[in-house]
């Protein structure tokens, strides 16, 4: 129960790592794919790790759709515990357990404020270091591990509070281009989505 009560907050601090900075940032011309992809979608494990400002992993699956989302399920004793989609639009991060919350965050604004295109972050994220090495470095990401066992690590400053995220992907046991691939789904009754910023006053509470 302790691991579950952790999810919210490394969820949140997921979103804050990758969707603000305490820097000024001077809008650059959006990233383009190297080339073009030889993929439509990829599903793989992957493992998140918080190491600021507390320490704390999850495992999940992850599914990106080329373009359109990446979707994280999280599982705990092979129940799913929490979710985490993000499009070009929109943050949707839902738990399950042991409470219901859905934050539901618009963040295209600030992905083009950042002159981040969604296909670059995506290739990014599976350790192209080529598209990586132009990305605008709005927050502090580096890509280390290997072509086949990528880790992205991003770190920030919020309100003097270090944050700092690790995602390390399996591209080993990846599968691609699937008829079906996962889709995120709204959550039903129980679930009202709140801001981050709401989410933030409840766990200061």
């Amino acid at each position: 129960m302790k691991t579950l009560k952790l999810l919210l907050p490394v969820l949140i601090l997921m979103a804050l790592a990758g969707c603000r900075s305490q820097k000024q940032i001077t809008p650059e011309q959006p990233v383009e794919p190297v080339e073009e992809p030889t993929w439509s979608n990829v599903t793989m494990p992957v493992r998140v790790t918080i190491a600021e400002p507390f320490r704390f992993s999850l495992n999940g699956t992850a599914t990106m759709v080329y373009g359109q989302y990446v979707l994280v399920s999280f599982r705990t004793f092979g129940f799913e515990v929490a979710t985490v989609c993000l499009t070009p639009e929109n943050l949707d991060m839902v738990m399950k357990l042991p409470q219901k919350a859905w934050i539901h965050e618009p963040i295209g604004d600030r992905l083009q404020s950042r002159g981040l295109k969604f296909t670059a972050l995506q290739e990014a994220m599976l350790g192209n270091r080529e598209v990586f090495s132009r990305l605008p470095k709005s927050v502090d990401i580096t890509v280390g591990g290997s072509e086949n066992a990528p880790e992205v690590t991003l770190k920030t400053t919020l309100k003097g509070r270090k944050l700092e995220t690790s995602v390390a992907w399996d591209l080993n046991a990846a599968k691609w281009n699937q008829e079906n691939p996962a889709r995120f789904t709204t959550p039903g009754s129980g679930y009202s989505p709140m801001s981050l910023e709401s989410a933030m006053k409840i766990l200061a509470n």
